[in-house]
């Protein structure tokens, strides 16, 4: 039996989820979702019970016998608690040392008085008004309404790709920067990094520490992305009324347009939550799961073993809860077809759109005379831009395969 009497267990946040309790700690950025016999243990070592007292508080209070030694055990391999205050001290900063060593990712800090002023009630009329007056405009004026052929251009490919490219980039970061200033808001200090959905390049906001926080208080940091990207067209539908009413015209106003369509395509793409995209952890916040993927994974992993009679993947876990199996099978199944069918896009869309830019960039370069010699340059340099960004997505989506499969392979070999 472990004795737990002089044991020191480290500050949990505990915020109730469905039926069940989010326990963790923000600074190790670690939760686990316990039932309420585990959150009255933790309650019972922070007022200081011995081992024999719990057992006898958790008897009267459930009628039943709680594998307390087990529970403790999951307690210390979760860094939860130590057998001293300087040891939970030390591994609270060793943990902290290696994080700053070995994440790269950019730490936003923004005092929670300042990042209030962001959502203060002048900056929500500001917000609404422009949003407002976005949609009087779009329905009033022709010339702002969404053109469905921005993307098609026949002249200065490269200038148009490279600006919208750009462009987007500064959309994509003040998308990051609402989450960041509404993680920054509830005292959180998010990181902002690259990484990939699928094949896709984007940048990445981690609000860790986020399930430290009520329930209720979690939805604004993860919506406030697409909030700023209605913003973003807001301010661009603005934009183009007051330019095409002084008679601006041509590939700038076509850049503008194309740059609505590339965000509204960006918010579409948050719906495919079989990603973790930003409606992913909202819908794992109100279904109150917040390991959506982990447990598709598992659930598929589980079929995969059946299938195979056990050669490759691994059994459920004996502890899978028939509303846990229920939440499996549905998430998988979403998450297996979106899959299915990103792939498909791949390779009937993207793959062969790419190699008709290459035979274009290639008949220009071949045909002699027939084309000058700067729209050669140009078709040239905008295949292989595209193929740069399209290539560096590929990259980071392989890698990343490659290494899931490399430390499941560890695992499988002890």
């Amino acid at each position: 039996m472990t004795n737990i009497d002089n044991y020191h267990l480290i500050p949990l946040s505990i915020q109730p989820q469905g039926k069940e309790y989010l326990v963790g700690n923000a600074d190790l950025d670690e939760f686990y979702q316990l039932p309420t016999e585990g959150v009255r243990v933790i309650e019972c070592l922070k007022e200081g019970h011995s081992l024999d007292q719990i057992k006898k508080i958790c008897l009267d209070e459930f009628n039943e016998d709680i594998d307390l030694e087990s529970f403790v055990e999951f307690l210390l391999e979760a860094g939860f608690l130590y057998k001293s205050q300087a040891d939970a001290e030390s591994a609270i900063k060793a943990h902290t040392t290696q994080t700053a060593a070995t994440d790269k990712r950019w730490v936003f800090r923004m005092s929670p008085k300042v990042a209030s002023l962001f959502f203060s009630w002048p900056i929500v009329l500001l917000y609404c008004l422009a949003l407002t007056s976005a949609v009087y405009l779009y329905i009033t004026e022709p010339q702002v309404r969404i053109n469905l052929s921005a993307f098609y251009i026949t002249e200065h490919f490269t200038v148009f790709f490279l600006t919208l490219l750009f462009s987007f980039s500064v959309v994509s970061l003040l998308h990051e920067f609402g989450h960041m200033v509404a993680g920054s808001r509830l005292g959180l200090e998010p990181r902002l990094g690259i990484g990939n959905r699928l094949w896709t390049i984007v940048a990445e906001c981690d609000l860790s520490g986020i399930y430290s926080q009520p329930k209720s208080k979690r939805y604004l940091p993860l919506m406030a992305g697409m909030l700023v990207d209605l913003f973003s067209i807001s301010c661009i539908v603005i934009a183009l009324y007051f330019l095409t009413s002084y008679g601006v015209e041509g590939t700038g106003i076509q850049i503008l347009q194309a740059l609505i369509l590339q965000i509204l395509i960006t918010i579409s793409w948050q719906f495919h939550f079989f990603l973790k995209t930003d409606v992913y952890y909202i819908l794992s916040n109100y279904t109150d799961n917040p390991n959506l993927d982990q447990q598709a994974r598992t659930y598929l992993n589980a079929w995969l073993s059946r299938l195979t009679f056990g050669r490759a993947g691994a059994s459920l876990p004996t502890d899978t809860t028939g509303t846990q199996l229920k939440t499996m099978r549905i998430f998988s199944s979403v998450w297996l077809i979106g899959r299915i069918v990103s792939i498909t896009f791949l390779i009937l869309i993207i793959v062969p759109a790419l190699a008709q830019y290459a035979r274009d960039a290639w008949q220009a370069v071949t045909s002699g005379a027939q084309v000058d010699f700067w729209t050669k340059v140009d078709l040239v340099a905008f295949f292989i831009f595209s193929f740069l960004v399209f290539g560096g997505g590929m990259t980071l989506w392989l890698r990343g395969r490659f290494n899931f499969l490399k430390r499941n392979q560890n695992v499988a070999n002890g």
